[in-house]
């Protein structure tokens, strides 16, 4: 159990450091300006972003 799950109700997720910066990059580098802030919320990886735009999108 991640330590937020008891707080959120959601289930937290394990990114690796390579990932992690990587998507990084990505973000400082624009490459996800497009997605709505909110798509950001409580996620972990960027298919998580991209996941949660689609949703907000419809």
């Amino acid at each position: 159990m991640f330590f937020a799950e008891a707080f959120t109700g959601q289930s937290g997720s394990f990114v690796p450091v390579t990932e992690t910066v990587s998507s990084f990059k990505a973000l400082c580098e624009g490459e996800h300006d497009h997605l709505p802030e909110q798509a950001f919320s409580m996620c972990g990886g960027v298919d998580d972003v991209e996941r949660n735009a689609a949703k907000l999108a419809g």
